[in-house]
């Protein structure tokens, strides 16, 4: 079992990704637009700090749609990450 969940699409793009056995990683998304003629492939490159209470507030703000269990359940793992200070 395993998500990723990526934030920070249009200033700054992220992704936090949590797997059952090997738990959490975060990276940055390289949008492969590094200069005017360059139209790379985006990829993941590792990141340092995670800001899980930030992004937990606004997962739960977009949230609504999505199935109440899936919602929780991603929730849960976001407030279990080290970094999740109240």
């Amino acid at each position: 079992m395993a998500f990723q969940l990526a934030y920070g699409k249009y200033r700054d793009e992220h992704a936090i990704r949590w797997e059952a056995r090997r738990g959490y990683t975060h990276h940055r998304v390289d949008d492969g637009e590094s200069g005017a003629l360059s139209n790379d492939a985006p990829i993941l490159v590792a990141d340092g700090v995670f800001d899980a209470p930030r992004v937990l507030k606004r997962f739960r703000e977009l949230a609504a749609e999505m199935p109440r269990e899936i919602a929780d359940f991603i929730a849960a793992r976001l407030q279990e990450h080290p970094e999740f200070h109240d």
